[in-house]
């Protein structure tokens, strides 16, 4: 009968720390990296050979808050909407944003290709870059 318990409490002191594990140290640290920032729009690039890069720099920015919640400023309207991140798989929900309208805008090529982003990653030097599904090109932020 001890053996039965100390077997039991062994397995589930086991069981305690691999499910401690599995929510700390990786997946906590890279949402912190994305998160509590602004990140300021660089360009947007695609496997077709188009690059768009914002006019006005310093205007176009995304912060991630850590509530699941995204901001974005762009060069006339502010938007915002829900995101998930799962390791380095980064979705987002549907992006609201205001209506106000401004002749020459980037706002509609920066907000495009937010429903296309699959995964992100920071760079060495700081980058962040949203990287669109299928491998088709990606979003880069500092």
């Amino acid at each position: 009968m001890k053996f039965f318990l100390h077997f039991f409490s062994v397995l589930f002191s086991v069981f305690l720390l691999s499910g401690c594990q599995l929510n700390s140290p990786e997946t906590e640290k890279d949402n912190q990296s994305l998160t509590d920032k602004i990140w300021y729009w660089v360009e947007t690039y695609d496997n077709n050979d188009l690059e768009i890069k914002p006019k006005k720099e310093g205007v176009f920015s995304a912060m991630f808050h850590g509530d699941g919640q995204v901001s974005f400023g762009t060069d006339c309207n502010s938007a915002g909407g829900s995101y998930v991140v799962e390791k380095n798989r980064l979705s987002f929900g549907s992006i609201h944003q205001t209506k106000k309208y401004c002749e020459g805008s980037q706002e509609n090529e920066f907000l495009s290709y937010f429903s296309e982003v699959q995964n992100y990653f920071i760079t060495e030097d700081g980058q962040l870059v949203l990287d669109l599904k299928f491998d088709t090109g990606g979003i880069i932020f500092r």
